[in-house]
């Protein structure tokens, strides 16, 4: 009954969560992508009117389909993979009560790195979504279900499921740095919340964004070289270093940062819904 509230919490939190912030996510891949899609000044606002103006209002939301449909498996699996790996890590400390902080941080790390196989393919996906710039709809809009097949013909199972190293890299430390930023920021504001659940969903907002800020800020330039490999071109092979190398070429030290204002800002509103909504799933 337990793991099934946790996938109930866990999906319904990340499903809100992606349905609202998916335009902030559509930007942060557009600059990620290629450093000459927009100019250097552009503010968020801008480049979403853009998109919006050149492709519809609809292609703010290109590529959510995927994430959408699997993030109730991808948090179910995170979350639980997490109280799994707290239980077996945390056994020997104590027998009740919240674990220490450090067993926090090192569950986190586990179920970061072990959800990179569902998270790899759902952003490759996604991210191949986004980078169209026909409308969805039209002649020339390639739906998810095409670009799988697509990858899985002419790449095979490594086609879909490229960039899983740079996934991993990235994940496994900022889960841990998530879930510890998530369980300090409620002691921080309400001692002994963690064991006694004394706090309220104002907490749980916060100490979520709070989480996700920390959690992007952690690894954020290995998510832009991720989203590099990821965005190659079809048939094409490309190394973590090759694309690091790429976008040093292009934009210097800056361009590891492209990106990085909209994505902080989708990962408070993101990650304050999914805790809020996981943590009254649970005392329902």
């Amino acid at each position: 009954m337990g793991d099934l509230r946790e996938f109930v919490a866990g999906g319904l939190g990340g499903v809100v969560g992606i349905t609202v912030c998916q335009p902030l996510d559509m930007i942060k891949v557009r600059l990620q992508s290629s450093g000459k899609v927009f100019g250097r000044q552009r503010s968020n606002i801008q480049i979403m009117a853009s998109i919006a103006k050149k492709e519809a209002l609809s292609s703010l939301w290109k590529g959510m389909s995927v994430p959408l449909y699997s993030n109730a498996l991808q948090n179910a699996f995170v979350f639980h993979a997490y109280s799994q790996a707290v239980k077996a890590l945390a056994s020997g400390e104590r027998e009740s009560g919240s674990p220490p902080l450090g067993t926090v941080f090192a569950s986190g790390c586990i179920a970061g790195a072990a959800q990179a196989l569902i998270t790899t393919p759902v952003e490759h996906v996604k991210i191949r979504s986004q980078m169209q710039r026909a409308k969805p709809g039209s002649v020339g809009y390639v739906t998810p279900r095409t670009i799988v097949a697509h990858l899985a013909r002419r790449q095979g199972f490594r086609g879909v499921f490229s960039g899983l190293a740079a996934t991993v890299l990235r994940d496994t430390p900022s889960y841990g740095v998530y879930f510890f930023l998530y369980d300090f920021t409620r002691e921080l504001m309400t001692p002994n919340s963690r064991q006694t659940g004394s706090d309220g969903p104002l907490h749980h907002l916060l100490a979520g964004g709070v989480a996700g800020v920390g959690a992007w800020a952690s690894i954020y330039p290995v998510d832009v070289v991720k989203t590099r490999i990821q965005a190659s071109e079809l048939g094409t092979k490309r190394s973590f270093l090759e694309c690091a190398r790429e976008i040093h070429r292009e934009n210097g030290v800056s361009g590891f940062g492209r990106g990085f204002s909209s994505c902080l800002l989708r990962a408070f509103m993101m990650n304050s819904v999914i805790f809020a909504i996981y943590e009254f799933t649970l005392k329902l």
